[in-house]
């Protein structure tokens, strides 16, 4: 009589097959994860330029900066500058304050942020400086 040959895997294949996919998996979940905040740090970045040339175009027709906040619920700050940021998911916050010992019709600083503070970026503008 002839053994029957077994058909199948054993449990120990199985095992270590789950083990490597779990592996792999997780290295993708991390990659995945820093390539979205990568590509969030570049919007927010690419807003803030975009906010500096609207605040720079307010100051030549105003004479000075324009303070104030602009976020998802509230965009008159924006409107007033005539601006909107790009590829916005309304999960970003910009700030445009007076400069540390200046005045609005010397200089400026933008604080962006994400509501969960994984991404910032912040920019000064100092025309006495001829910044």
């Amino acid at each position: 009589m002839e053994k029957a040959r077994q058909q199948g895997f054993t449990l120990l294949e199985l095992m270590i097959t789950v083990v490597v996919v779990g592996i792999l998996s997780s290295i993708a979940v991390v990659t995945y994860s820093s390539y979205l905040q990568s590509s969030r740090q570049s919007a927010l970045d690419q807003n803030v330029q975009q906010l500096v040339l609207a605040e720079d175009s307010y100051f030549y027709e105003n004479g000075a900066f324009l303070e104030g906040t602009y976020s998802k619920s509230d965009t008159a700050f924006g409107e007033a500058l005539g601006w909107t940021p790009d590829n916005e998911d309304g999960t970003f916050i910009y700030k445009v304050t007076a400069c540390a010992g200046g005045t609005l019709a010397t200089c400026f600083t933008i604080t962006a942020k994400d509501v969960d503070e994984k991404v910032t970026a912040t920019f000064t503008r100092d025309r006495s400086l001829g910044l």
